[in-house]
């Protein structure tokens, strides 16, 4: 599956999609979710563990009684690394694209 985002197309593999449902079972019900979050996220953060990792947010207000679908994204390999349900924003710095 290829997305369409800021940083240009980012893909979620075959294997990546495994991997996530493996880890986070319940986000199967919630992968139609993952263009509306890459292609107009409500908040990007930088994530504080690396600076090659976005972390896309998207609030559902009808996802398990609200929750942000938060999708962690390579941005150099610009691959989906997983995607799982919070209830809040993580704190890493706002991401603004640089030309």
């Amino acid at each position: 599956m290829k997305f369409k985002t800021i940083i240009g197309r980012v893909d979620l593999t075959s294997g990546g999609k495994r991997h996530l449902i493996e880890r986070h079972p319940i986000m199967e019900d919630y992968l139609d979710q993952l263009k509306q979050v890459l292609e107009t996220p409500d908040e990007i953060r930088l994530s504080n563990r690396s600076n090659d990792v976005l972390l896309f947010y998207r609030y559902f207000d009808k996802i398990e009684g609200g929750k942000y679908v938060a999708v962690v994204v390579n941005k150099t390999e610009r691959v989906v690394l997983t995607t799982y349900l919070t209830h809040r924003i993580k704190s890493g710095s706002e991401y603004e694209k640089t030309k």
